[in-house]
């Protein structure tokens, strides 16, 4: 996953931004800040997403063609997900392999 980061050097890793925005609201931010060697404010903006922004899913829209839908929908019940979850899925494969 791509993260911006400040152009500033960093302290935290992606592993712990992630689990800074997990931490439960009823923690200070002084007593996360304490935890990771940051200041409350950093951990405030990490969690506002002003610094460390979340990635965002970009909307892809797909047209499947009439023809494939019969086996699309076998494919979801087999997996028992949703066919707009698997279609999802399938998009996220194509585009990973694309940018390799």
């Amino acid at each position: 996953m791509v993260i911006e980061k400040s152009k500033y050097s960093s302290r935290l890793t992606e592993s712990e931004v992630e689990e800074i925005r997990a931490a439960p609201f009823a923690m200070r931010h002084t007593d996360v800040a304490k935890r990771y060697g940051v200041t409350p404010t950093t951990v405030a903006r990490i969690r506002k997403g002003v610094t460390w922004p979340p990635h965002t899913h970009e909307v892809v829209k797909v047209r499947v063609p009439t023809e494939s839908m019969p086996a699309l929908e076998g494919a979801a019940r087999e997996q028992e997900i949703g066919v707009e979850e698997l279609a999802s899925s399938i998009v996220v494969q194509w585009v990973s392999r694309r940018e390799k």
